[in-house]
């Protein structure tokens, strides 16, 4: 017998929120390259509910925005070379989240994972993909993460380009 409830972990997951947020931290820099673009919109490909909820509170909290953010749960068709594409959440099993991220990297978009720990999505991402790891030993939602990677990205698109 473990002795841990339902309870304690789903504390374990929540306690993680502070490390995600260090994790997030340490790979922004893996988002340079998008310091001085100006995109046409950028789309967050959410591939859960928690994190379609997160993504929607940054992009609120950050507003008014130089660039339009949509949040949706499949690519919207216009997607090309002139936007940016965040997959965020931890589902690692919808296809249609692997078949958007592989469609907007085919179009030539910017494209950036910050998805589950392991699975499909992870293992079969374009190598165009910028990836934003995720910790080992977590296995629930983080939506804290969410919030830092969308955060990282619409600060990364307002910074100048390095020189």
């Amino acid at each position: 017998m473990s002795g841990f409830s339902r309870e304690d972990a789903l504390f374990f997951d929540i306690a993680h929120e502070g490390a995600q947020l260090r994790a997030v931290g340490q790979a922004a820099h893996l988002l340079a390259g998008l310091r001085g673009l100006a995109p046409r919109s950028v789309v967050v490909l959410a591939t859960d509910q928690v994190a379609a909820a997160a993504a929607r509170a940054v992009a609120a909290f950050a507003a008014p925005l130089d660039v339009p953010v949509v949040v949706a749960d499949q690519l919207p068709a216009y997607v090309g070379a002139l936007d940016v594409v965040v997959v965020v959440g931890d589902n690692a099993g919808r296809e249609e989240d692997l078949r958007g991220l592989t469609t907007a990297a085919d179009r030539g978009a910017e494209t950036i994972l910050a998805g589950p720990n392991k699975g499909p999505l992870l293992d079969d991402a374009p190598q165009a993909a910028t990836v934003i790891p995720a910790l080992p030993d977590t296995s629930g939602a983080s939506p804290l993460r969410t919030c830092a990677v969308v955060g990282a990205v619409l600060l990364a698109l307002r910074q100048p380009a390095e020189e």
